[in-house]
């Protein structure tokens, strides 16, 4: 991440490894970081609607899920 900083793969590929070290809040800003890198992609928030979904804060993981389709209707 520190040489692509501005790589949307990058950091949600950092998101997914640290959901896997459970470091939730650390994968949610590397999620958000992806999110901002490319407003096209549908990914990182994704991810970030399933997280929030697993916690139980369906609202706004639906929020999330909105957006994600906002940027590819398609998506999923």
């Amino acid at each position: 991440v520190l040489l692509y900083g501005g790589d949307a793969f990058a950091w949600y590929n950092l998101g997914v490894l640290l959901k896997r070290q459970g470091r939730l809040a650390e994968s949610s800003e590397a999620w958000r970081m992806a999110a901002d890198a490319d407003p096209t992609d549908p990914r990182a928030l994704t991810a970030l609607g399933l997280q929030l979904q697993e916690l139980g804060w369906l609202s706004d993981a639906a929020e999330h899920y909105r957006r994600a389709l906002e940027r590819d209707p398609s998506y999923l």
